[in-house]
């Protein structure tokens, strides 16, 4: 019974961690962002995705690019939504920690606001940008 309270305890303290983690991360990732680095991306400061792409990345092109031509049709004006090559912004790419292609960072006022590791469907991107839901940190596609 003392083993599987102390393995309880673990899980428990692992999932703390792991909630903390992902609620402080998008304002780690804030701080080291370099405002030349986004600058050069012409952001005008209002609600933005960034969508990391390279030229071999087949899930960028399949998936990830039709899901960002719906949401700028959704979205229209009020949302930048720019694709970036990882191998022309590597300061950028270091900065946010972006190892696997696609993956999208949603900024607001040059903060980030969430961070999607994989294919992130127009919804999610809609809800990180629009919505009251301000989940830090997604793995995978998410809800449809």
């Amino acid at each position: 019974m003392t083993e599987r309270l102390a393995v309880l305890a673990v899980l428990a303290l692992i999932v703390l961690l792991a909630v903390l983690w992902l609620r402080l991360r998008p304002r780690s990732l804030s701080a080291r962002l370099d405002p030349a680095a986004l600058a050069g991306l012409g952001l005008n400061g209002g609600p933005a995705v960034l969508a990391f792409t390279s030229p071999d990345c087949a899930a960028c092109e399949a998936a990830q690019r039709p899901a960002l031509q719906e949401l700028r049709r959704l979205a229209g004006a009020r949302v930048q939504v720019r694709e970036v090559d990882v191998f022309s912004a590597p300061v950028l790419v270091r900065a946010l920690g972006i190892f696997s292609l696609p993956s999208t960072v949603v900024l607001d006022r040059g903060e980030v606001r969430a961070v999607n590791i994989g294919y992130a469907t127009t919804a999610r991107l809609l809800e990180q940008l629009l919505g009251p839901s301000r989940e830090a940190v997604s793995v995978g596609p998410g809800p449809r």
